[in-house]
């Protein structure tokens, strides 16, 4: 394997976290604090990586509200300061909004998975950090309010990309742009399938 998301989830204040992978299921650690690059990379070979590889690394937070777990993440590369704020945005808004929490699909454990993207960011970018199959939600910031939209990582029901004219190339400020101009998205849930 020549490429792996590696997702550290914060657990809360006290700074624990833990890494896993969705290329490399195998992957089970628990740090105290956030692992440096080079010990992410390590762990990702010892798991199957190839030496020649690389990783990207996706933050995200766990925040529990009514008995619901919701993981708020976004990647950590030379523009994460401008996703941090986006997912503090959105964990503001996973808070106080009830109609947000009901409209994030959960998975089969009663989690749900919400990313803070920008609008250059690449559809295929976010859903390799996904595990096939689930259920999650993208959140970008357009005219100064965050707007959500439910996504597959794999076939199944729902829309395609395709039947939107978009692939995994497409950015999210495109599918955000092909939705509003869509009839059939009224600021209801549209799920969309890249495969």
């Amino acid at each position: 394997m020549d490429n792996a998301q590696m997702i550290i989830t914060d657990w809360g204040d006290d700074l624990a976290c833990s890494v896993a992978s969705p290329q490399l299921p195998g992957i089970v650690a628990a740090y105290d604090g956030h692992p440096d690059a080079i010990e992410l990379f390590k762990l990702a070979v010892s798991a199957g990586l190839s030496p020649d590889g690389n990783i990207d690394v996706h933050i995200q937070r766990a925040v529990e509200v009514e008995d619901k777990q919701f993981f708020i993440r976004c990647r950590h590369d030379h523009r994460n300061d401008d996703r941090g704020r986006v997912a503090s945005r959105i964990e503001h808004e996973v808070l106080q909004d009830a109609g947000l929490r009901e409209y994030a699909d959960a998975d089969k454990y009663d989690e749900a998975l919400i990313v803070a993207t920008l609008p250059t960011d690449r559809l295929r970018n976010i859903m390799a950090g996904v595990d096939s199959g689930q259920p999650f939600t993208i959140g970008a910031i357009r005219e100064d309010a965050v707007i959500y939209i439910g996504l597959l990582s794999s076939s199944g029901k729902g829309r395609r990309l395709s039947d939107l004219g978009l692939d995994d190339s497409s950015t999210v400020g495109t599918l955000f742009d092909r939705l509003s101009e869509d009839p059939a998205h009224q600021h209801d849930k549209v799920l969309v399938s890249a495969w």
